[in-house]
């Protein structure tokens, strides 16, 4: 027997076969198998396995798992679960279920071809058939990839060794938990599934078949600032710039438009960058935007762009609270402050602290209404005169002079 843990059987013709060759014919690509099953992939359930109820009774579907030495379990049917048997024999109202790797050997030799041997085990198959396995939680075992029974030095078994093929070498998969309840002198079952390890894959990079769209898993080159990347190749693209990226310091890049189809969450600060510089007359309509733009000269807008023509009147930006109103108290959105494509609407008393301006950076005093001097005398003349709509708007915004003094 080679020493080399991954040798394999060399034919060449007249040679003549032993059983042990054909054993290491077996062994070596069960072994390779398994080691891509670790190397290539993590340990945990494939498909399947999920613990349910059917008529009050828990079982579990079929399904594959990997366990951490890279074998296969594979249940083929639906299994039920020895729930009463393994409750009361355990004292306990709350199970942990597992499946577990094991061989049986099946398929006894047909009369005539049994081994000469005496004792010699002349059965024709081994039979790749998982155990299911009950234990009592333990609340200290909070890693279910590595579970107490997996000897230290093999928790993190890699492909380098050899797969063992034992099962008394034990690495069982976690499929959930059962509760036991009864109630009127009848058991019933609650099923848990949660922290069930899934398996996954290992690698840095997916790539398509085209080679024009990649993911990027880690970040194994030095200097590399991406966790997580995804690029998606056009002409003029270069594969050094990904279109999402996940940087090494939790920063997320997204290069190009983004379409955001729901509801957007912040948790934190929104920053607008400025854009390219532009000549701030030249940019054309971009309704319902937010956007930072700079021009040439310094200057900075934060500009916010709505819809519709001048002086449209169905397009506005209306920042408001929520009440309630009525008998029936239902809820209410009220507008504070309403901006409208020529007007601003304040609903509600407007406090200023500090100077108000005109157009030429005049100071308004309070009650100022900034008309010219033949219409502020006609204004106040109306006032005076008790003309209805006029007296309510002069009242309102227009301080008249005061009375002469006799």
């Amino acid at each position: 027997m080679a020493s080399d843990d991954t040798a394999r059987v060399r034919y060449f013709p007249g040679q003549f076969l032993r059983t042990p060759d054909f054993t290491e014919e077996q062994r070596y690509h069960i072994a390779m198998r398994r080691r891509h099953n670790i190397g290539h992939h993590t340990m945990g359930i494939v498909t399947g396995l999920a613990i349910e109820l059917q008529d009050g009774r828990p079982f579990v579907e079929p399904g594959m798992a990997v366990d951490g030495y890279g074998r296969e379990l594979i249940l083929v049917q639906r299994t039920p679960l020895d729930a009463p048997r393994a409750f009361t024999a355990r004292n306990t109202d709350r199970l942990d279920v597992w499946l577990a790797y094991n061989l049986a050997a099946t398929d006894p030799a047909p009369q005539g071809y049994a081994s000469c041997t005496d004792g010699a085990d002349t059965t024709y198959r081994l039979v790749e058939q998982p155990l299911i396995r009950y234990t009592d939680p333990d609340p200290d075992e909070t890693d279910r990839r590595r579970p107490a029974t997996v000897p230290d030095g093999d928790r993190d078994f890699g492909p380098e060794r050899t797969p063992p093929d034992d099962p008394i070498h034990d690495w069982p998969v976690f499929l959930g938990s059962v509760t036991r309840r009864s109630q009127d002198g009848r058991d019933g079952y609650t099923i848990d599934l949660d922290d069930r390890p899934y398996a996954g894959l290992v690698g840095e990079e997916i790539r398509a078949p085209s080679g024009r769209t990649s993911v990027q898993v880690g970040a194994e080159q030095e200097g590399d600032p991406y966790r997580f990347a995804v690029r998606v190749l056009d002409l003029e693209d270069t594969p050094e710039v990904p279109r999402l990226a996940v940087l090494q310091d939790g920063g997320v890049m997204i290069v190009g438009k983004a379409f955001l189809l729901g509801n957007v969450e912040v948790g934190g600060v929104v920053e607008f960058t400025p854009g390219p510089t532009v000549n701030l007359s030249s940019l054309v309509a971009r309704p319902w935007t937010i956007s930072h733009v700079a021009d040439d000269t310094g200057g900075h807008e934060l500009r916010m762009e709505m819809d519709g023509p001048l002086g449209a009147t169905d397009s506005e930006v209306v920042i408001g609270t929520w009440t309630t109103a009525g008998e029936s108290q239902e809820p209410r959105f009220s507008p504070c402050l309403t901006i409208g494509s020529e007007t601003v609407t304040v609903h509600g008393d407007l406090v200023v602290e500090g100077n108000l301006y005109d157009s030429e950076r005049n100071i308004l005093r309070l009650g100022d209404t900034a008309l010219d001097d033949t219409a502020e005398a006609s204004a106040n003349a109306a006032f005076h005169g008790g003309m209805g709509v006029t007296t309510g708007i002069v009242g309102s915004f227009y301080e008249p002079p005061p009375e002469p003094t006799r």
